[in-house]
């Protein structure tokens, strides 16, 4: 049981991230039809749903079974679990670099979780901006690489003197 703030804090940005994942992946296989897509701004985000039985870019995804099963969920599994251990114990971390590890890994369980129940990854979401078109992606990517430009923009600008 989690017994201090920042514990609860943790936690609760964690389970923020995977239920607003959740939900936004509901939303998509519920209304999004399979090769339909729609767009807002003028086309600039456009909705169209996929499933991704890889990791990102669809990297695994001809993987046997059992290996995709490791390398796409327990190991995985397993590193999120020793990142949440370590900003839940570290006591030299930011308040940055914890909020945004803490948002990272609820990105990253809500994957897991999709591969673990569904047996792939919906991805829905892709801009469109002059010449460029980027992948299809979800929330819980937005949650990832949020989270990791939290830590670079705080390691890069409270840089410690060395002792």
């Amino acid at each position: 049981m989690i017994k201090n703030k920042k514990g609860i804090f943790v936690v609760l940005i964690v389970f923020l991230n995977i239920g607003l994942d959740q939900f936004s992946k509901w939303i998509a296989r519920f209304t999004i039809i399979e090769n339909e897509t729609f767009s807002i701004l003028k086309g600039i985000i456009v909705f169209i749903k996929a499933e991704n039985i890889g990791a990102a870019l669809g990297i695994g995804a001809g993987l046997p079974s059992m290996l995709k099963v490791f390398y796409l969920q327990l190991l995985p599994i397993a590193i999120l679990f020793f990142l949440l251990r370590m900003i839940l114990i570290d006591k030299e971390l930011s308040k940055l670099i914890i909020v945004g590890v803490a948002i990272a890994i609820g990105g990253a369980f809500g994957n897991i979780l999709d591969r673990i129940l569904y047996g792939s990854v919906t991805d829905f979401i892709q801009f469109n901006v002059g010449t460029y078109t980027s992948g299809i992606f979800n929330v819980a990517d937005i949650s990832v690489v949020i989270g990791i430009f939290i830590v670079i923009i705080d390691v890069s600008f409270n840089k410690k003197e060395p002792t």
